[in-house]
């Protein structure tokens, strides 16, 4: 909802044990989207299945994920926490290493970047999870649409994938009122109680320890730079 615009907040965490977390959360919610001081950054978003229950909350797995030094030990942590909901991260760390992990909560399936590229909306793409997918039809379409244009205009730039392309990216309007970038008023219909849009975009490079936040659609809002340590610069 276009409420959360805003409450996003990015916040800088310090744990006696463990790396620091940079991270793009609403105010007052302990995990959202991050990046670790020891070279990881995890994404989330939702899944429709059935089945939840008591479990550790869905918000706080990409927290717990960046507490651990590379995908594939995040990886095997998640898949032995009891889990209360349904949740996709997508998750990369200064090796290059990248999955893209949906899960339920009794079962998880990773997805292998293919030639290099990792996309994902909010429908379940991987085989062994398919029929565990409970969207409406509405949603699902919309996630459908979202993913086919993401798979495209992010598969052109192939090779050549900077924050600042993919700033260019993010932006894309096509296909309103699925759009990558969703802006105030897009689907009003749709939504009676809730105007909803993209409330933030996000890029990231663990590599070098950056942030690039956008507060509101990065269609309509610049992108402001941020490190650990450092205060945001507005990008062009």
């Amino acid at each position: 909802p276009a409420i959360y615009q805003e409450l996003m907040i990015i916040m800088e965490l310090h744990p006696d044990d463990g790396p620091s977390i940079l991270m793009v959360t609403p105010a007052g919610q302990v995990s959202y989207i991050g990046m670790s001081s020891a070279g990881m950054a995890v994404f989330a978003n939702f899944l429709h299945c059935d089945g939840w229950g008591l479990g550790f909350p869905r918000y706080l797995l990409s927290r717990y994920a960046l507490a651990h030094g590379s995908v594939d030990r995040a990886l095997a942590a998640l898949e032995a926490l009891p889990r209360a909901s349904s949740r996709h991260l997508m998750m990369i760390d200064d090796s290059g290493r990248a999955i893209s992990y949906e899960n339920t909560p009794a079962r998880g399936a990773a997805i292998e970047p293919l030639d290099g590229l990792a996309v994902h909306a909010n429908h379940y793409l991987s085989p062994e999870l398919a029929n565990e997918e409970r969207a409406n039809k509405r949603a699902l379409s919309n996630s459908r649409v979202r993913q086919r244009r993401a798979e495209q205009i992010f598969g052109d730039a192939r090779g050549a994938l900077t924050a600042e392309r993919a700033q260019v990216l993010f932006r894309d309007r096509a296909n309103v009122p699925d759009a990558i970038s969703v802006e105030p008023g897009d689907d009003p219909q749709e939504h009676p109680l809730y105007d909803y849009i993209t409330v933030t975009s996000v890029i990231a490079s663990p590599t070098t320890g950056e942030l690039w936040v956008s507060a509101g659609p990065p269609s309509a809002h610049p992108y402001t730079r941020y490190a650990f340590g450092e205060i945001g610069d507005e990008a062009d």
